[in-house]
């Protein structure tokens, strides 16, 4: 069995789950849940080996965090103490499905001394069958649960898999460590970046005068606002990135940014970048790659939205450079330097289910879904099931950006107590304007 130190990450999942104000719901929101629908049944047998090969691969499926003697730590272990869970709703009607897999995929995972991977297949007899895939988000990303699904389908299908997995101990060595990067042109970097603390956007929890989101207080009520893209929107949007160099998801966040500097009577926004994998090495692991870095646009009024998205890639990149360091790691040293200061570095967070360097699929995957998310096998077909919205955020804000055929959107994640729908509403419109887009079908989830 070998031993690690818990990342910085697994810490602060650890202190919220303890904190005695933190939301209970986002302790459900932390359990990542992939569903799939296969018609016809799967044969338990092959599940079960699949599953058995899939934890000799990815050996963070073997992961427990173990609070025992005078640090807690990570352990993985040499092997699994459990298999597959295996539930029989045969007779169950078509339109139950859904609910069951459900309540299912919202089983609390438990943080300490259990494995942090659960597999479950659900019987529903000549319906079909449904596995439940759940990790706790402390051990992997939704990233990574790709590759775990993936991994699990070619190995049920006997599919070859000719690739390396990067185990545990080679991810923390190489970008896992708690640590700063050394020297004083990456001290410089930073100051420079960061400094002086740029004011909050005068929107959300600072307008109403809520204390804000840090040290465990998560949203109490959330919604989703999600604006659809339509193919030729998205062409559009392509069309404009690619003339000048950068990509619709950069157009998207710039924009965006834009709105929220105006919106808050700011020049300077802090926000918070869910990273995708920025190295290629990382396609192939599948545990958590947590680092979320600290960005700042400065907004000058008036600016084409091209050519500001131009500048702030060049931005991101050069942030990609000094990563890893304490600027990418939440609740860090840079993050209290700037609360001290009056600014509000999580305020506003935006990302994509993109890696940064634009693969959305992982290498050799099965197969691609149809437009409709489907995927068929031979003679089986597999359908993703939507999973529920789990209310409970580190950030008051955040914009995710996804460009996928048949489901391209903005979705607009934010604390009810702190937004009203009227007012993402209102972002919503100036961020398409400044795209040159009119917005279409809109959703709302609470």
């Amino acid at each position: 069995m070998q031993t690690f130190p818990l990342t910085a990450w697994q810490h602060f999942n650890l202190l919220l789950a303890q904190h005695p104000e933190a939301n209970r719901n986002f302790l459900t929101h932390t359990t990542h849940s992939i569903a799939m629908r296969v018609r016809p049944g799967l044969s338990e047998r092959r599940l079960r080996r699949a599953f058995a090969q899939l934890c000799a691969r990815h050996d963070v499926t073997r992961l427990v965090l173990d609070l025992d003697g005078a640090k807690p730590k990570c352990c993985i272990r040499d092997a699994r103490a459990a298999g597959i869970g295996v539930h029989d709703y045969s007779g169950a009607s078509e339109e139950a499905i859904e609910g069951i897999t459900h309540r299912h995929a919202r089983d609390l995972l438990p943080l300490v001394g259990h494995e942090l991977v659960q597999l479950d297949l659900l019987l529903f007899g000549d319906l079909g069958d449904v596995v439940v895939f759940r990790a706790h988000a402390c051990l992997t990303d939704a990233f990574g649960m790709t590759v775990m699904r993936d991994d699990l389908m070619k190995f049920y299908f006997q599919v070859p898999i000719v690739t390396s997995a990067v185990g545990y101990a080679a991810y923390y060595q190489g970008w896992g460590r708690d640590r700063a990067m050394s020297g004083p042109l990456a001290q410089q970097f930073w100051e420079e970046k960061l400094l002086p603390a740029p004011p909050p956007p005068k929107i959300g929890r600072v307008k109403r005068g809520l204390p804000i989101l840090q040290g465990g207080l998560t949203w109490q009520k959330g919604a989703d606002f999600f604006c659809d893209l339509t193919a030729d929107q998205v062409a559009q949007l392509n069309a404009q990135a690619q003339a000048v160099g950068t990509t619709a998801f950069m157009l998207a966040n710039t924009a965006f940014i834009q709105t929220v500097a105006r919106a808050g009577d700011v020049e300077d926004v802090l926000y918070s970048l869910t990273l995708g994998r920025h190295d290629n090495r990382l396609f192939q692991y599948a545990g958590h790659h947590a680092l979320h870095p600290l960005m700042r646009f400065r907004h000058r009024e008036g600016q084409p939205v091209v050519e500001a998205a131009q500048n702030h890639a060049r931005q991101w990149r050069e942030t990609l450079d000094h990563l890893p360091a304490i600027a990418a790691r939440r609740e860090g040293t840079w993050d209290r330097r700037l609360l001290d200061a009056g600014s509000y570095p999580r305020q506003i967070t935006t990302g994509s289910r993109m890696p940064l360097n634009g693969n959305r699929q992982p290498p050799d995957a099965v197969a691609q879904p149809s437009a409709d998310g489907t995927v068929r096998i031979w003679s089986m077909e597999l359908s993703e099931i939507a999973m529920p919205h789990y209310p409970g955020d580190f950030d008051e804000l955040v914009l995710r950006a996804e460009f996928e055929p048949g489901r391209s959107a903005l979705q607009f994640r934010y604390d009810a107590d702190a937004y009203s729908e009227d007012e993402i509403a209102g972002l919503a419109q100036d961020t398409f304007a400044r795209l040159g887009l009119k917005v279409g079908a809109t959703h709302r989830f609470v």
